[in-house]
């Protein structure tokens, strides 16, 4: 499990990166980062290219869902924001996006934080048979 995290970390293209515990990816660029729910999504998908930058005083986030096996892989995500304290923000949108990504394929992830407030992202990543709001 260790090799997988460490791995993706070093498949990410930002400087900076490090892994705080076995299923939560930290990109440091704007302290973004991807939480997975399930430990074995970490050997099926990875976070690439993620960039943050202000638009019009909200953070923005992007980045690209890859699935790394020849298989389809089913999950749903959706993107929480952070506060300068640590304080989860509210969403109006709180509701986790299903997707089913083929093999080998990209699926691009992005919003604009609803609170200028917001200062990070986090992408939750979870299997569709186990949402915890």
């Amino acid at each position: 499990m260790r090799s997988c995290v460490l791995a993706l970390i070093a498949a990410l293209p930002l400087a900076g990166c490090a892994s705080t515990a076995s299923n939560t990816i930290n990109i440091r660029e704007g302290d973004s980062d991807m939480l997975v729910g399930n430990p074995s999504l970490l050997s099926d998908l990875g976070l690439e290219k993620v960039v943050t930058r202000r638009t019009q005083d909200r953070l923005e986030f992007q980045a690209e869902m890859v699935n790394k096996t020849s298989s389809d892989v089913r999950f749903q995500w959706r993107i929480e924001w952070f506060d300068r304290d640590g304080f989860r923000l509210d969403n109006p949108v709180p509701s986790y996006q299903p997707v089913v990504l083929n093999g080998k394929g990209i699926y691009p992830i992005q919003g604009i934080a609803v609170s200028p407030a917001a200062v990070r992202a986090r992408v939750h990543v979870e299997r569709p048979n186990e949402i915890r709001e």
